[in-house]
């Protein structure tokens, strides 16, 4: 029967032996360069069939285009919506828009309008 050291519980440490093998440089280097030719044979598809496939994904398939648009959205985008709201005016007890109440009320020679 073996008796584990002081400490030890069983299992193995992190940054023990078995971590401490990195990955060889070549290898990530040939990693990144095929994934930079995976990515280029993407672009080159897209730029052939992209537009078409949107058009037969937003035809044929519309859940799956909702879908693929809101997950082209950053979830972090807060969309906010600004409301103007234009004064309405109260004469007699009937409301009017400004553009209402300037033509009855307001002098055209003053705003150089003339009606």
């Amino acid at each position: 029967m073996r008796i584990p050291a002081p400490g030890a519980s069983g299992r193995r440490r992190r940054g023990g032996p078995a971590e401490a093998k990195a990955v060889p440089v070549t290898a990530l280097r040939r990693l990144e360069a095929e994934a930079e030719a995976f990515f280029e044979e993407v672009l080159a598809s897209w730029q052939t069939y992209g537009k078409a496939a949107i058009e037969w994904v937003a035809t044929n398939d519309r859940p799956l285009f909702v879908q693929v648009c809101a997950a082209l959205v950053p979830r972090n985008v807060k969309a906010e919506l600004e409301t103007v709201q234009k004064p309405i005016y109260v004469m007699s007890g009937q409301p009017i828009s400004p553009e209402e109440w300037a033509a009855k009320y307001c002098d055209p020679e003053i705003d150089g309008k003339a009606n």
